[in-house]
């Protein structure tokens, strides 16, 4: 960070674009947010701020740790209260000890499993359970009957009950954890400094006694955020020209079924706004049914609050969704002009992790958008069409920064261990495949893309040098690339051009993925509830080993 009095100085220095920039991206997990500040605090200790070259009195001004920080659920309270912390300090020392403490606060001591009559009683029944396995395997198993008896329709139903199929017992570790979670989520307390105790919803639609909601309020959270993040004094917003990271939260918008992503940087105008589009699709036998498209454009001039922080971090349980006021923009009909109405309203959001829990994709979006239509003014037809033809004929300089980014992944891809079989462990699966990092995909079509537009800006070339007449051949292309053709919308909804494909481009140079070991034989189901302190200790201890070992 730099001072306030240097910062301003390189405001308007809308031609420069640095080589690189790099982007943290933190997922969500509950609990397991505490693994991604040991990896911060890691990653604070050995990697260095990247250079900038702009010039300041002769002297090279240095770079930001990240320039990004993007996060969904527990990742959007790290990274909020990181940029928080160095925009307020102007400085990135200090912030990775602001995630330490925060999660070790809103750790907490359980009374059952910490203590020595819980080991006794896990040992005892790890006894128990080997006696058993050993019995019935020496003396009843070879004794049943040839033939596959014990899945007759008769012994079916007790399949699961034979000692050979009750499976392993856990862990003495594995039930700590394990009982420790049901603590909190099952017991009249709730979770101390997260959320409130159980609040009942029947169901009175069907009026099934059998069938009913335990909702919770996530206020002792937003408590324990407000000791390093005074969020009604102080709102994040933040600026490239001031030397400032990026924040960016993730959310999913519950009707549209889309994610909304909030930035802490300014946007066309001098407007700090987020806006996204949902598209319902016509009737193609209808010329006068072109089908419907919905923008929703949320303002937020005073920059990131709590509000937006909440869409991000709140799930379907909450008692309440968290809402924010939007302006809907409806147009319908023949190319989406017959009809518009604007009309204002509120969006319900559910926690981000539901839609994109590694935003990837948001980043690379936001970071595109932000530096080749924002920053560099791009985003008018013939100046995105001019630097398409001048980067396929190669004169032009860079006008989006290559990123390098690091990812922090809470849920293992791979499973090391045994199949599982036993309900906890096919839960935990099931968690872990449904929330884990998949945007190995999208880099490869990131790259993918890369390669298609390096052939077309070639082909450009090639046909610009071949032609007998250059002015005219480069005439033809430039009106082409002007043409509204593409299947492919953009974010807002809005039609894409060919130039468009073309321009803005940059490279993703490197991507480091710090992942949560998938080869932890203690781990359960419920581990993104485990407040415990000894769970969030280890947490916290393990994601900066683990770091250490990637940088």
């Amino acid at each position: 960070m730099q001072p306030e009095s240097q910062s301003k100085t390189l405001r308007g220095n809308a031609g420069y674009v640095p080589k690189k920039q790099r982007a943290l991206i933190l997922q969500g997990g509950g609990a397991l947010g505490a693994y991604e500040a040991g990896v911060f605090k890691a990653l604070s200790e050995r990697l260095s701020p990247l250079e900038d070259d702009r010039q300041e009195g002769g002297k090279r001004q240095h770079g930001n740790l990240f320039d990004i920080v993007a996060g969904a659920s527990a990742g959007a309270i790290n990274a909020a209260l990181i940029v928080d912390h160095v925009v307020r300090n102007k400085k990135w020392e200090g912030a990775s000890d602001v995630l330490w403490n925060f999660w070790q606060e809103i750790s907490t001591p359980v009374f059952w499993p910490d203590n020595k009559w819980f080991s006794n009683g896990w040992q005892f029944w790890e006894n128990a359970r080997k006696w058993q396995s050993d019995f019935f395997g020496k003396f009843v198993l070879p004794n049943l009957p040839a033939g596959n008896l014990r899945e007759e329709n008769l012994f079916l139903p007790y399949y699961f009950l034979w000692p050979d199929n009750l499976g392993p017992l856990a862990s003495e570790e594995a039930a700590r954890r394990y009982w420790s979670w049901y603590q909190f989520a099952f017991m009249s307390g709730g979770t101390p400094h997260v959320l409130s105790p159980g609040i009942v919803q029947p169901d009175f639609r069907f009026n099934n006694p059998y069938n009913y909601l335990v909702r919770y309020s996530n206020a002792p959270l937003l408590m324990a955020i407000k000791k390093h993040w005074d969020y009604e004094k102080h709102s994040i917003k933040t600026s490239y020209d001031k030397n400032e990271p990026r924040l960016l939260f993730v959310s999913v918008d519950v009707k549209d079924a889309i994610t909304a992503t909030f930035d802490s940087y300014e946007k066309e105008n001098g407007v700090w706004k987020t806006e996204y589009a949902h598209e319902t699709a016509g009737d193609s036998s209808d010329d006068d049914n072109d089908g419907r498209k919905d923008t929703h454009v949320i303002e937020y001039e005073q920059g990131l609050g709590i509000g937006h922080l909440l869409t991000s971090i709140s799930s379907h349980l909450r008692y309440r969704p968290p809402d924010l006021e939007a302006t809907t923009i409806t147009e319908e009909g023949r190319d989406r002009k017959s009809t518009t109405l604007k009309k204002k309203g509120v969006r319900y959001f559910w926690d981000g992790f539901y839609l994109s829990n590694t935003p990837l994709r948001e980043v690379l979006q936001s970071h595109r958008d932000y530096w080749h239509k924002i920053r560099n003014h791009a985003n008018t037809l013939s100046a995105t069409t001019a630097a398409a033809i001048s980067r396929a004929k190669e004169t032009d300089a860079a006008t989006v920064p290559n990123l390098e980014v690091y990812i922090v992944d809470l849920y293992p891809t791979v499973e090391r261990d045994d199949f599982p079989r036993d309900p906890d462990g096919v839960q935990n699966r099931v968690g872990d495949i449904l929330y884990h990092d998949k945007t190995k995909y999208d880099q490869k079509i990131a790259y993918l893309v890369t390669d298609y537009i390096d052939l077309a800006n070639k082909l450009i070339r090639i046909a610009i040098e071949q032609a007998k007449d250059r002015n005219t051949a480069e005439s033809e292309i430039r009106d082409f690339l002007e043409t509204a053709d593409p299947k492919s919308k953009k974010r807002n909804g809005k039609e894409r051009k060919y130039g468009d494909l073309l321009g803005g481009r940059f490279d993703v140079e490197k991507v480091v993925r710090i992942e949560l070991a998938a080869d932890d034989k203690n781990d359960i189901y419920g581990k993104a509830f485990d407040f415990s302190s000894g769970t969030i200790k280890q947490l916290l201890d393990k994601g900066y080993s683990d770091a250490l070992r990637y940088v």
